[in-house]
């Protein structure tokens, strides 16, 4: 399993994106200083440091605190389906497809694969990525698809995730 740190701005919501500086759109210096500090932590903990449980609740807390300056999600995805991460609950956002290390997803505009794609603008699920990537068979030779989610922080978002629910 791995994560990310993202923006919450795009259409597109799969592996290809992140937050930076482009993401903060106030003038305040003060506010400003508090984002790249902790946007810089975070930076640190997705690319630089290990992977794991106790980076992963860091990039949570500088999660939290960069909220209150600009909408960002962590996003953990995997090539198979994700119960949780790290004991935290997730929201399934769909399947993206990194096809020749590239995310065509993201960039493919045309009519037939937008009737493919959920609102997240991934696939529902795992036929529709198939079914995508056989679209695709001339333009990339390698395909993975990967299981994206949002990680919900804290319980307010979990109580309006079951609120939301029909199970």
């Amino acid at each position: 399993m791995f994560y990310d740190l993202v923006g919450t701005d795009e259409k597109y919501q799969g592996v290809d994106r992140s937050l930076d500086l482009i993401h903060y759109k106030r003038k305040d210096n003060k506010r400003f200083e508090i984002f790249l500090t902790n946007w810089l932590g975070a930076i640190e903990l997705t690319d630089i440091l290990p992977q794991n449980a106790n980076n992963f609740d860091r990039l949570c807390d500088l999660c939290k605190i960069i909220n209150h300056i600009s909408a960002c999600n962590i996003i953990v995805y995997d090539d198979k389906p994700i119960d949780n991460a790290y004991g935290r609950e997730v929201n399934f956002l769909g399947i993206d497809i990194v096809a020749d290390r590239e995310c065509p997803l993201k960039y493919d505009h045309r009519e037939d694969s937008k009737k493919i794609l959920n609102n997240n603008g991934l696939c529902p699920d795992i036929e529709a990525a198939h079914e995508l990537s056989y679209k695709w068979k001339g333009e990339y030779k390698h395909f993975e698809f990967l299981y994206v989610y949002t990680v919900l922080l804290n319980d307010g978002e979990n109580e309006r995730k079951q609120e939301g629910s029909n199970d």
